[in-house]
């Protein structure tokens, strides 16, 4: 299964981080293929107490372009990048953020290629 990753899923580091405040083990790190996800724009519309300001997410926006990576993942990493994405808790404010939910949408490989379909996640009330 494809998986587009955007914003802070880019930064192994972050994941890491997250993986470790849940006591969770991190999935070692992949090489990712470089992909543009079509007709979507990269907003910021909520906070992180965490980070201290906006978290990335896609919004859909017809003729707008959003790089990233793409991942070829099992089931099983799918679960935990859904877990990652969806039920996080804030460690500053112990409350879960569940603001993400998993979407499919169309990816074009960078630099060209047939457009691909992709599973990510975007802000839940959208």
């Amino acid at each position: 299964m494809l998986y587009f990753s955007y914003g802070h899923d880019l930064n192994y580091r972050s994941v890491v981080e997250w993986y470790d405040l849940n006591g969770a083990r991190p999935p070692l790190p992949k090489p990712m293929k470089p992909a543009i996800a079509t007709n979507h724009r990269l907003a910021f519309p909520m906070f992180s107490a965490y980070w201290q300001g906006g978290v990335a997410g896609l919004m859909p926006e017809p003729g707008k372009r959003v790089p990233g990576g793409l991942l070829d993942v099992t089931p099983d990493q799918l679960a935990m990048l859904g877990e990652f994405n969806a039920r996080s808790v804030d460690p500053f404010t112990g409350r879960e953020r569940g603001e993400f939910r998993m979407t499919e949408i169309t990816v074009t490989p960078y630099g060209g290629g047939k457009p691909l379909r992709a599973v990510t996640f975007v802000p839940a009330f959208f």
